[in-house]
């Protein structure tokens, strides 16, 4: 009984040893993957939308809410960008601190799903407003 506690307890230990080496090169990749991400869906809304917003004041028609609601969140990001300087880092160190301690606590591969989710999330966003602003942009040609 005692012999089989041993190896549980060691057995136990090996796993936590290896969480905690690879929970901070995992928390930095996650992290990473998180500001690329970021950069992606700011510059979509930077950069992007504003050509839709364009475009439909040349239509001079009503356009749907969700399309309003879109644009409204790219002149956040074109007219308030300066405060994404300050806010960047303490959301990307702040990333990393989750990510390591989900990698510590809880473990690497709910860290790994925390991190494709959170990128996916991102994507998904810009793939669905970018969606939503080409189909209003047809109906409005279509007209």
């Amino acid at each position: 009984m005692a012999a089989t506690l041993l190896s549980d307890s060691s057995e136990i230990e090996l796993h936590q040893s290896t969480r905690d080496q690879w929970a901070t090169p995992l928390a930095a990749t996650i992290a990473v993957a998180h500001l690329l991400s970021g950069i992606a869906l700011v510059g979509w809304f930077y950069f992007l939308v504003p050509r839709f917003k364009h475009d439909f004041n040349d239509f001079g028609v009503e356009i749907p809410a969700l399309t309003i609601l879109i644009i409204r969140m790219s002149d956040m990001v074109v007219n308030y960008w300066y405060l994404l300087v300050p806010v960047s880092p303490v959301a990307l160190i702040l990333d990393f601190l989750v990510a390591r301690w989900i990698g510590r606590q809880i473990g690497l591969r709910v860290a790994i799903a925390y991190g494709v989710s959170i990128s996916l999330l991102f994507f998904a966003k810009v793939a669905v407003f970018q969606y939503v602003l080409s189909e209003t942009k047809a109906r409005l040609l279509s007209l």
